[in-house]
């Protein structure tokens, strides 16, 4: 039986809210002046943006980091901090997008054996079962907490998914994970930037309300593709 993976989501995201609290109280009310002063943390920000080919440099390394499995919603996040909404968006996609492809080429030429020893066999036996959906079955793996992003993509190429479905289903499953980060890690920027507790009560709700919505969703769509399966008895 397929299921899914609800606890996980809802512990990342309470370890997240939880940790996001701790960090935001420890830098209001222990950190110096110096530290949280919004002109200088602005200035630190436009000084990384002003460097030549900005762009190009996060997307590489946001395309290392991944290789060296740091979760890709760490990425967009780090990403989101330095650029606007639209540029950061714009990098965090296209470096996702080469990634994957890189991945993907990777597990096809390491083969089942060597992807399987990454992922375990339960994970690759469940993307033998999503091969045969195509793009549904990369945009589900994309949309599910199942597996980082790096195993759904040396496994998308050990089983020889069709490049163009896995391009494609890469692409909208990604999609509106990326948005709600990168209007988080936005909304938390801004919260840096007027550090007080309105501002922090305020970004609190907001990021509360997109992971009950994003939560909801996934757990809808998983349920709808996957119809729990009524449990078999065994006669002893």
């Amino acid at each position: 039986m397929l299921y899914f993976p609800e606890k996980r989501y809802w512990r990342k995201a309470a370890a997240v809210l939880v940790l996001l609290g701790l960090g935001f109280a420890a830098y209001h009310l222990l950190a110096p002046e110096w530290v949280w002063d919004p002109q200088r943390i602005e200035q630190v920000f436009q000084r990384l943006r002003a460097r030549p080919f900005a762009p190009v440099w996060v997307g590489g390394f946001f395309i290392l980091g991944t290789f060296l499995f740091i979760p890709v919603t760490a990425l967009i996040a780090a990403v989101a901090t330095l650029f606007s909404p639209w540029g950061s968006l714009a990098v965090s996609l296209g470096a996702s997008m080469i990634s994957s492809l890189i991945l993907y080429w990777v597990g096809r030429v390491l083969g089942k054996g060597p992807v399987t020893a990454v992922s375990g066999p339960r994970l690759f036996r469940l993307g033998q079962r999503l091969r045969r959906r195509g793009m549904v079955a990369t945009t589900l793996m994309r949309m599910m907490p199942i597996a980082h992003f790096t195993v759904i993509n040396l496994i998308s190429g050990a089983l020889v998914f069709p490049v163009r479905g896995f391009l494609l289903g890469t692409l909208v499953g990604m999609l509106p994970t990326m948005v709600a980060v990168i209007f988080v890690t936005d909304r938390f920027r801004s919260l840096i930037l007027n550090p007080d507790w309105p501002h922090f009560f305020l970004f609190l709700g907001v990021a509360v309300v997109l992971i009950l919505l994003v939560g909801i969703w996934r757990r809808r769509v998983w349920r709808r593709t996957f119809p729990l399966e009524p449990k078999q008895t065994t006669r002893g």
